[in-house]
């Protein structure tokens, strides 16, 4: 989202409410500059978006009536920025909805100062009534404030009684950063309705309001050198901790959530803060929330911030399960236990004992694991078989030794349900058995993300083991796997796949799926498909003429084809990002490229062209129609329904409410049909994103199922657009990463798709899922890959190394991995590792690049990592320039000097320039010394 173009789905809302008397460690509040509108606008002036704009019974009156609705402050501020700053506004609405505050130390730039940095959002009650938000933007890294504007939201009326700008009196910033709350309160504070109440067995902490959390005094801590937040706490209910923080280097109060406890019972939680890509500089702020649930009491006895976790080994199961979504009775299935330690100390000798239900006999016991550092996971696998149809329990109970000093850590346990079914007497064949179709009125489709090739795409889904596909971890492209995916959609009654497609200046990836496998499926006349053109691509990289040579493309390999999905006789393409092209072409040039596309279809014989845009609310609608589209939809919305004060994490159950409320505006305001209506089938990113990262959790086939009853309320509607047509659209079949999928996998086997089949067709509930080690076949599973190599000389083919986006397909020629650069952000993927970054502080990348126009050039390169606690980011990486003059390099990359280059390495990302057209050579890539 830039500052003047509102396009991206909203994510989460800090707000927070420092309400001055709540604790002693708090000063008083006193008044910068306010602005109370007893008479006119003050110099806050509005833009277009905002109509009907008067001073009214001591309020600023206006309605929103476009995408970007602004209030601008044309008078200069000269405010000292500091970060115990609140910014207080009292309104009213009449609908919800998420506003923001730009804030700048300049009016230069593109957008007069602002930026997308430097904003603080917050969520408006929509209920009609005057509300006091308070704000805390930690804006000190500005150093002082000259300009304000107030973003508000399309499709509402507001009325604004007054803008304060209060700075609160704090006392001397703590410089030792460790607390112990066995006998006072330290400094620390209640926050928005929390209470904290000091005791001699530690801090009593509740969080009833949903925003409420307590706050450290002032610190003055170097987040380089102390990467670790080590909490001792018991809490009784919930999920999720939360931390919050704020530095002098960042803008903005973060928030960083952590897994709980919630058993009473008092734990050692070492929170790797490294993992947050804004823990840099120094922190100057703390707070925490221990838990989500609004009844939970918790006991705080110390939290300290250092350089190394602390206490004892503390074992915790994170997955146990069995591997096979139906284990069938008389075949062996696996139970599988992923267990990891949180403790400071490593555990030893870590041994996992399996208790089953009678009738269900062990093949193969699971052996000792001799050590598990912190953070580290391991894995125990049991060989397991029942004779007969059954439906029980597993328990598992982990222990290990006793530390050097004595104490012997506590065992944890887990226990999982095991339903073994009956044996489907289908018998063996050659094939994927034929499909037997099923639907109803509606199309219903799916998103398929085309991104499982290899095994480095895979790692970082295996350790959810819930996730793991009823195909295993499979490699697309192959025919017979895509005819078990077009078998199982088909029979319940799923019409078409909406494949993400990768298209940048003629330079496409990820078409294996599409092409190896569905093209080439014997069963794909069963199933329609159509492409989600994922034009996510660099800024400048759309033009008027790749617009018309995409469309021939898709005319000569795509259009003609009769599975192809079309709406009124016109074959149908939904783009991902209709920003990128307004922002390349503007929005008069991708109208009259649309009319150039569908010009070029009608050329062909076609009788057009429907377009359907992505987009994040009736603003973006409006701005799609205005640009040619025929229809807009969405990919996913999962920030919507977030309640105040839930950071990162909240119940997908509250998602449902949001997407129905989002349908019917979208549906008011929208001059195009939102259609296909667009459904969401969860959200939990942590797999490529890393745990701080948004997570609707909770979610079950039975919920997925009242979205579908809803979905198809909403298509039965008599006030629908009368040419919405009869389409919907799932995210999405198999997005693993973004933990939004229904194909039949390990947690819930066939219980999504069972939904679609209840909802959406009037077949028999009864019905057998066939899978192919009934039919004795597969597995699927890609090959593995050796994860124990830390160097690459590239003298037996790629060893594992694949291009991964806007670089060609990557190949080895004399001894070399040789590759072109089609884009401004070209990237290289290794493949799996297990290094121990300690060991290896630099990386050597010996390297050719040379511009095809031969033109010599300096530019950087970029590497990126990953661990099993930090995801690969801008904080987990460290740049180097190169030479672009056809001659080999020896690049020496010091990774050691990123504190985030620590525990174990598991993938590595080269970005070897940032230019298109650029021919790469590496001869040799290597960690060492």
């Amino acid at each position: 989202m830039t500052p003047c173009t509102r396009h991206a789905v909203l994510l989460t809302v800090i707000l927070m409410q420092l309400t001055c008397g709540t604790s002693r460690a708090a000063g008083p509040e006193r008044t910068l500059v306010e602005w109370t509108f007893d008479r006119d606008l003050q110099n806050w002036a509005p833009n277009g978006d905002l109509a009907d704009v008067r001073v009214a019974e001591g309020a600023l009156n206006c309605r929103a009536v476009g995408g970007d609705p602004i209030l601008e402050l044309r008078s200069r501020l000269d405010v000292p920025a500091s970060p115990w700053q609140v910014i207080e506004i009292r309104l009213r609405a009449d609908r919800e909805g998420t506003a923001e505050i730009f804030w700048s130390n300049t009016g230069e730039g593109r957008y007069g100062g602002f930026e997308q940095s430097k904003t603080t959002r917050f969520q408006i009650a929509g209920d009609g009534r005057w509300h006091v938000y308070r704000l805390l933007p930690f804006w000190q890294r500005e150093g002082k404030i000259v300009r304000l504007r107030f973003d508000l939201y399309d499709g509402a009326t507001f009325a604004i009684d007054s803008i304060r700008l209060l700075e609160v009196a704090m006392p001397p910033a703590a410089a030792q950063p460790r607390f112990n709350f066995t006998k006072d309160g330290q400094g620390w504070q209640p926050v928005a309705g929390a209470t904290f109440e000091p005791r001699d067995g530690g801090a009593m902490v509740t969080t009833a309001p949903p925003d409420s959390f307590v706050l450290a005094p002032p610190l003055k801590v170097a987040a380089g050198a102390s990467g670790y937040v080590s909490l001792r706490l018991a809490v009784d209910r919930g999920r999720t901790g939360t931390l919050y923080f704020a530095t002098d280097g960042t803008y903005g109060l973060h928030n960083f959530g952590f897994p709980i406890e919630p058993d009473g019972r008092e734990r050692t939680y070492n929170i790797d803060m490294m993992a947050a890509r804004e823990w840099r500089g120094r922190v100057v702020a703390l707070g925490l929330r221990p838990s989500d649930a609004a009844d939970a009491c918790a006991t705080l006895r110390s939290l300290s911030v250092g350089e190394e976790p602390q206490g004892p080994p503390q074992l915790k199961v994170v997955a146990f399960a069995a591997e096979d979504a139906l284990p069938r009775a008389g075949v062996p299935t696996t139970l599988a236990a992923s267990v990891t330690n949180s403790g400071g100390q490593p555990a030893s000798n870590v041994r996992a004992t399996l208790t089953l239900t009678h009738g269900v006999t062990v093949l193969d016991a699971a052996p000792a694991v001799a050590s598990i550092e912190f953070g580290e996971r391991a894995t125990f696998k049991w060989r397991v078989q029942a004779a007969e149809p059954q439906a029980g329990e597993a328990v598992l109970k982990v222990s290990s030794d006793a530390t050097r000093e004595g104490s012997r850590p506590e065992p944890a346990s887990a226990t999982t349900r095991l339903v073994i079914t009956p044996r489907l007497i289908v018998g063996p064949t050659n094939y994927v058995p034929e499909p037997k179709p099923v639907r109803g009125p509606y199309e219903v489709g799916v998103y398929y993300f085309p991104g499982w090739q290899t095994a480095r795409n895979w790692q970082p889904i295996t350790p959810f083991p819930e996730r793991r596909p009823v195909l295993g971890w499979y490699r697309e492209g192959d025919p017979e796997l895509a005819d078990w995916q077009i078998k199982w959609a088909v029979e319940h009654g799923i019409t078409f796949f909406a494949y993400d497609w990768y298209w940048s200046r003629g330079s496409r990836q990820l078409e294996l799926a599409l092409h190896d496998g569905y093209f080439k499926a014997r069963y794909h006349h069963l199933l329609k498909f159509c492409l989600l053109w994922a034009n996510h691509n660099a800024p400048g990289t759309s033009s008027h003429d790749d617009c018309l040579a995409v469309t021939r493309y898709w005319i000569d390999n795509y259009f003609r084809r009769p599975e192809h999905l079309t709406v009124a006789g016109k074959p149908a393409v939904i783009i991902f990002s209709p920003h990128r092209l307004t922002e390349d072409l503007g929005s008069a040039g991708v109208k009259a490229a649309f009319e150039a596309m569908r010009a070029e279809c009608r050329k062909a014989g076609l009788k057009g062209l429907h377009l359907i845009a992505c987009i994040g609310d009736a603003g973006g609608a409006r701005q799609a129609a205005a640009e040619g589209y025929d229809a807009v939809t969405a990919y996913n919305w999962p920030g919507l329904g977030m309640p105040a004060g839930s950071g990162m994490r909240a119940p997908f159950e509250m998602l449902l409410p949001g997407y129905r409320r989002q349908w019917e505006h979208i549906v008011e305001q929208s001059p195009v049909p939102l259609s296909p209506l667009p459904v969401c089938g969860g959200w939990d990113s942590r797999p490529w994103h890393g745990e701080n990262n948004l997570v609707r959790f909770g979610r079950t086939p039975e919920l997925f199922r009242r979205h579908l009853l809803d979905a198809r309320s909403m298509l039965e509607a008599k006030d629908r657009r009368k040419d919405a047509g009869n389409l919907i659209l799932i995210e999405a079949w198999n997005e693993w990463g973004e933990g939004s999928y229904i194909e039949p996998h390990q947690e819930y086997g066939f219980g999504y798709l069972d939904a679609i089949r209840d909802v959406f067709t009037t077949a028999a509930k009864t019905h057998d899922d066939v899978t192919p080690a009934d039919v004795g076949l597969g597995p699927y599973d890609v090959p593995p890959e050796e994860p124990r190599r830390t160097s690459w000389d590239f003298a037996r083919g790629l060893e594992g190394w694949t291009s991964m986006m806007e670089m060609t397909v990557a190949r080895v020629d004399g001894g070399a991995l040789h590759a072109r650069t089609t884009g401004r952000d070209p990237a290289l993927a290794s493949p799996p590792l297990q290094a121990r970054a300690a060991r290896f502080p630099a990386v050597t990348v010996r390297m050719k690049l040379r511009r095809t126009d031969g033109r010599p050039f300096r530019d950087s390169a970029q590497l990126f990592w990953q661990t099993g606690r930090l995801p690969e980011s801008e904080a987990t990486s460290a740049r180097f320039e190169v030479v672009g003059d056809g001659q080999w390099h020896d690049y020496r990359v010091p990774v050691s000097e990123n504190r985030r280059w620590n525990g174990t390495v598991t993938r590595l990302r080269l970005d070897p320039c940032n230019q298109a057209d650029v021919e790469v050579e590496i001869d040799a890539i290597r960690l060492g010394p």
